[in-house]
């Protein structure tokens, strides 16, 4: 089950990327030291590993780590990161199988198998998740634009800005 998207918000928030090769790619939005977390990664567990992370109950996305790609960045110099509208996405997050208690959020790591694949654009660094064509794209902070299907399902994520790759 990929994350999908629930709606867009007008509150901008700027994330902070840091890319410091294939193996090693973060990105962090502000958060709320008061929200729970919950976390979704795309994992094939001797190709790549993908995760991001939610802003519990409202779905904001706050976090993206690629913390294993054994994979080939592909060469796509001769593209430009995607462009969308401003705003902030916010997932869906209940069909997810979370216990919430007053306290806490049990199962908040939800594993999907599956490989990511990088591809260096010209200005821009994007992680896709699952074939498509992008029918909408948020753009968040200026610096990241997620990109939705058919279904609004996360297809993409693109780093707008140079990045040693």
């Amino acid at each position: 089950m990929f994350p999908k998207l629930a709606k867009v918000s007008e509150e901008q928030y700027r994330p902070d990327i840091s890319v410091q090769g294939k193996g090693y790619i973060t990105i962090c939005v502000a958060r709320n030291s008061r929200a729970t977390n919950v976390y979704w990664q795309l994992v094939d567990p001797d190709f790549s590993l993908l995760e991001l992370g939610f802003e519990w109950p409202s779905g904001r996305l706050i976090n993206c780590a690629v913390s294993l790609f054994n994979g080939e960045v592909e060469d796509c110099q001769n593209q430009t990161p995607p462009q969308g509208n401003p705003g902030t996405p916010m997932f869906d997050l209940s069909p997810w199988p979370l216990q919430v208690s007053e306290r806490e959020v049990r199962g908040s790591h939800i594993k999907q198998p599956g490989r990511i694949r990088l591809l260096k654009k010209h200005k821009g660094v994007s992680i896709v998740c699952q074939e498509g064509f992008p029918l909408r794209s948020v753009e968040y902070g200026g610096k990241l634009v997620c990109d939705f299907g058919g279904g609004n399902e996360l297809l993409a994520l693109s780093l707008v800005g140079d990045f040693p790759l």
